[in-house]
């Protein structure tokens, strides 16, 4: 890892990147305890293993038993239960080998079942310090559909936590007093739309099957940190937890005598939990997983198995009811308003082994309906006098946490696929190391090794060059050419060259290299939350122009846009398409996607286009059948977009992204970025800080969405399009900065006229080009924090970094932080900062302006820096957002601090202070020491003039300001030296 502390030692001086040395035999049980780095293994002959840390008495996992489906039927390594059959050891030996992860030791274990099933299970252990589980059926699997999802018909998701085909490596979910310490750890791990972070205690807790399928890191209170992700077939990727039933919670007013049966965490307990008080666990509901499995040992649908679980409330009686009804009891006032009706998952329809029945009772003399199912609430029930009604379901029983059922975190490809094909494979990656950050930094360069990735970011416009958006939140967005932007103004071509007038009048035209246009400017109806594609033109009454032709007049090439394509769409004629969510969009077959995305993209470029988006990637899978059921379907599909942009050099932007696809993207070179936060319109649009940390390990760039860089005094007026306390138009400057750490793009969506100059071009050089760190910026550790011992800031901190001529200037971005100021440690930032080797702290702002340097001032003193000078750890600055907002409606308190090195002459460089990321890669190619002072190259366009600051030493902790103002030349660079 980069910068290994010297401080701290107790918490940062984890020696290990985890390297598993493992030795099998079938000869005899435990055969095998070795330890390497840090790590400790157990395994025996039939593959039951624990990981061990720094040589602690508990595991951090252990494994659960092998499964697999096929043809109906479960198979396991463990003892076999009811309906199920076993897998049995045949065999097993131990080679050396390398691959593109270098040389490694494999312990491979045959396993046989029926005639005709082998499955090859292995470990690998790496010299290099990591180790993978492989998973191998050479003749494939046939019916392996053990689930199937149900497709909501309304914007909803399926989230698929179903359990894998095959799982292995599998750990028991043990909880917080379970034998292992996977519940107690803290975690961080990426799930759902935007590719969002999750984090805080006991990940199998929170895993969502297709939704949450990327990497997940496990971490201990000193940050020591262990990552568990897929290595193949992204795509049907799960992490589920299996057999783990949520619990029904008994609540009671003593105002009201109402009891409610809330499953926890749910809208009812949301509901209900402030007004009533808790009682007791009443029992534990089955867990999606199990409902299939079930279904698939009896072999009939999961209905015939599960019925729902309903609370239904009644203002009229104060009364709620937990029941399978589909409807509310009738002329009861039950449910009179739709927030008084709440869904508690699914209960078993009849008695399976383990479970109790759910009655429900009713007290004529309380008016009250209570549902039970534990020993105390049958007790209940019967010595208040209630009457029993029917028994609802059927549930798990529980008497404390040793009751539970017990939970296995399972990780494989979905049982929703229909069949595995010849030659399957299916590799999970475990590697350790100290720090979140820099432990998901080394996964990353790993993951990316395997690929060979090698994105084409450097040349794509979106997110190296000032850029205009029509996104959601924008000015300019319309819906089917409606009203759009502030005032009434419509969204066409009229007011996109308004746009153009309006930049190239505040000499911004120029620098803006790409022109987006999003969900409004094509034919088609409205599919889910935006409108299918039906052509892909522009069309009348708000177009009267081609593509090419507009293009040309706003002097600025296309990012065009797709969400997905209708169902009846021009192309059908000639491809075949899939379709999703019930009939409402469809997407190309992935037999001919190849051709038609080349047809797509030939017609694109022609029409002025440099960059393709494409957006509800989330719905392209989870609500397409057909992709969640074909084995490489879906990742087939995304790979002819890559493809077909790849030949054409465009590049390719992923919008409302899984993990699953930002993880298939090391296949995909031309993907640059994805979109990590909610659109403009939304509270979200700028808390990018923990998402950006997958897209930092995976190389891609994150997206912040655009942002108006000033409110206009219509708006101010008029409250169009959005009012005062809406998201657009306020955090202006705070948008301005998060976009251009985020190293993606920044994506300006002004009134024609409006745009803020003075924001832009503290974020861009004179050419467009942004001026940004060599990372995205990202949540500091600390912000995970889950029991550690230095606690967690109180708002946010995030922290990235630039690197020239082997030196690194740290930039730390903190909002919110208000209450109780944040101590920085040389551990919150990546690469580590040794606090002994002397840095200058500059707050960029002093109150709403750049903090003053002036030539020949005192650095101190002129407010340029913040002295003393950091040269202990203890003298590290703090952060603590005690400026106020900028304007009115702006909601967020916000710093941007700067730490720089000092030389070993004492001159320290500064930068280009008028730029946010004042010392960046983008901006200057050499920082290099004189005997008595500093040269630096600078870069730009032709004839750019910038202005240098540097501090020259005068003393102990005292500096003056010295300044050299310099013009590029014709290359466009430029030399200053500072004596």
């Amino acid at each position: 890892p980069k910068g290994r502390s010297q401080f701290s030692t107790t918490q940062h001086t984890m020696h290990f990147l985890v390297a598993l040395v493992v030795t099998v035999s079938v000869t005899s049980l435990p055969v095998c305890t070795t330890a390497a780095a840090g790590v400790r293994v157990t395994m025996d002959d039939r593959g039951e293993f624990n990981v061990t840390i720094n040589g602690g008495a508990q595991p951090w996992l252990r494994s659960a038993p092998i499964r697999l489906f096929t043809r109906g039927t479960w198979y396991t390594s463990a003892v076999v239960g009811q309906g199920e059959r076993a897998l049995t050891a045949a065999g097993a030996r131990t080679y050396n080998a390398k691959d593109s992860l270098g040389s490694f030791t494999c312990h491979n274990l045959t396993w046989t079942a029926d005639p005709d099933i082998v499955l090859y299970t292995s470990l690998k252990t790496y010299e290099s310090g990591l180790f993978v589980f492989q998973q191998d059926i050479p003749e494939g699997l046939v019916e392996t559909n053990a689930s199937t999802a149900t497709i909501p018909t309304d914007t909803s998701l399926n989230n698929g936590e179903f359990p894998p085909v095959i799982s292995f490596p599998a750990f028991v979910a043990d909880d917080e007093n379970g034998p292992s310490l996977v519940g107690k750890l803290g975690f961080v791990t990426w799930h759902a739309v935007m590719s969002g972070m999750q984090s805080g205690a006991n990940a199998p807790a929170s895993l969502t099957g297709l939704s949450s399928s990327g990497p997940v890191a496990l971490f201990d209170e000193d940050f020591n940190t262990l990552v568990v992700s897929p290595l193949d077939n992204f795509k049907s990727v799960v992490h589920t937890t299996v057999g783990n039933g949520q619990s029904l919670v008994q609540l009671f007013s003593a105002e009201r005598h109402d009891h409610a049966l809330c499953l926890m965490d749910t809208e009812c307990w949301i509901a209900n939990h402030n007004q009533y008080a808790f009682q007791r666990v009443e029992a534990l509901i089955p867990s999606d997983a199990d409902i299939a499995r079930h279904a698939a040992l009896l072999g009939v649908s999961e209905d015939e198995v599960a019925q729902p679980l309903a609370n239904f409330f009644s203002m009229d009686r104060l009364d709620n009811r937990a029941t399978n009804a589909t409807k509310p009891p009738p002329n009861a006032g039950y449910c009179a308003q739709p927030d008084y009706c709440f869904p508690n998952g699914r209960v078993y329809s009849m008695h399976v082994n383990g479970t109790v029945p759910l009655q429900l009772f009713f007290s004529q003399a309380y008016n009250d309906s209570l549902s039970v199912a534990s020993p105390q609430g049958i007790a209940y029930a019967k010595a208040h006098g209630y009457a029993f009604v029917k028994v609802v379901g059927y549930v798990y029983g529980y008497n404390g946490p040793s009751s539970l059922p017990t939970p296995v975190w399972a990780t494989g490809v979905t049982s929703e696929l229909t069949s595995l094909p010849r030659g399957f494979s299916h590799r999970t990656l475990l590697m350790g190391g100290p720090g979140v950050t820099a432990t998901m930094d080394a996964w990353g360069t790993a993951v990316r090794s395997v690929y060979g990735t090698k994105r084409m970011s450097d040349s794509d416009p979106v997110v190296n060059y000032l850029s205009y958006w029509t996104d959601n939140g924008a000015y300019y967005y319309g819906d089917a050419w409606k009203q759009a932007g502030g005032g009434g103004d419509p969204c066409n071509e009229t007011s996109m060259e308004a746009v153009a007038d309006g930049l190239e009048a505040k000499k911004l035209l120029d620098a803006t290299h790409i022109w987006q246009l999003d969900d409004w400017w094509y034919p088609g109806p409205q599919a889910i939350w935006v409108h299918c594609v039906e052509n892909w033109t522009l069309t009348a009454p708000a177009f009267n122009t081609t593509l090419k032709d507009l293009s040309e007049r706003v002097k600025t090439p296309w990012l065009l846009y797709v969400p997905f394509f209708c169902e009846d769409n021009v192309y059908t004629s000639d491809f075949e398409f899939v379709i999703g969510a019930h009939g409402r969009f469809a997407e190309p077959h992935p037999d001919n996607a190849l051709a038609f995305y080349r047809m797509l993209f030939d017609y694109g470029v022609a029409q002025g286009m440099a960059g393709y988006e494409n957006d509800f990637l989330n719905f392209n899978l989870l609500a397409v059948p057909y992709f969640r059921s074909t084995f490489g379907a879906s990742n087939k599909w995304l790979a002819s977009i890559n493809t077909a942009a790849l030949e054409r050099k465009l590049p390719v932007q992923m919008c409302m992204a899984l993990p699953s696809d930002l993880m298939a993207s090391l296949q995909f070179d031309a993907v640059t970025n994805y979109r990590c936060t909610g659109d403009y319109a939304s509270g979200s649009n700028i808390d990018i800080g923990g998402s950006a940390l997958l897209a930092f390990a995976l190389g891609l760039r994150p997206s912040k969405d655009n942002f108006w860089t000033h409110r206009p005094e219509s708006a101010i007026e008029t409250g169009k399009p959005w009012g005062p306390h809406d998201n657009p138009g306020s955090n202006c400057e705070l948008n301005t900065i998060v976009a251009t750490l985020s190293t993606g793009p920044v994506g300006i969506a002004d009134m024609a006229g409006d745009t803020n100059e003075t924001l832009v071009w503290r974020s861009v050089a004179q050419d467009g080009r942004i001026v940004q760190p060599d990372k995205p910026v990202t949540i500091i550790d600390a912000m995970l924090c889950h029991n550690c011992k230095r606690g967690r800031p109180a708002g946010q901190v995030w922290a990235t970094y630039a690197t020239v001529s082997d030196r690194t200037w740290h930039y730390v971005l903190s909002m919110d932080v208000t209450s109780q100021a944040w101590q920085l440690s040389g551990v919150d930032f990546y690469p580590f900062v040794n606090a002994s080797s002397g840095w200058v702290a500059r707050r960029w702002h002093q109150d709403h302006h750049p903090a003053p340097c002036p030539d020949g001032a005192d650095a101190g003193t002129s407010g340029c820096v913040q002295l003393p000078a950091v040269r202990t750890e203890a003298t590290l600055p703090q952060v603590h957002n005690t400026r106020p907002i900028q304007v009115a409606n702006d909601t967020h308190t916000f710093d941007l601090l700067q730490l720089s090195p000092i030389e070993a002459n004492g001159w320290v460089f500064l930068g280009d202070t008028a730029r946010y990321v004042s010392v960046s890669a983008k901006r200057f190619t050499a920082v290099d020491t004189t005997a008595d002072g500093l040269t630096v190259t600078a870069v730009g366009s032709p004839k750019e003039s910038l202005t240098l600051v540097a501090l020259k030493p005068k003393g102990s902790d005292s500096w003056s300001v010295v300044t050299r103002a310099l013009v590029c030349d014709d290359q466009g660079k430029a030399t200053a030296s500072f004596q």
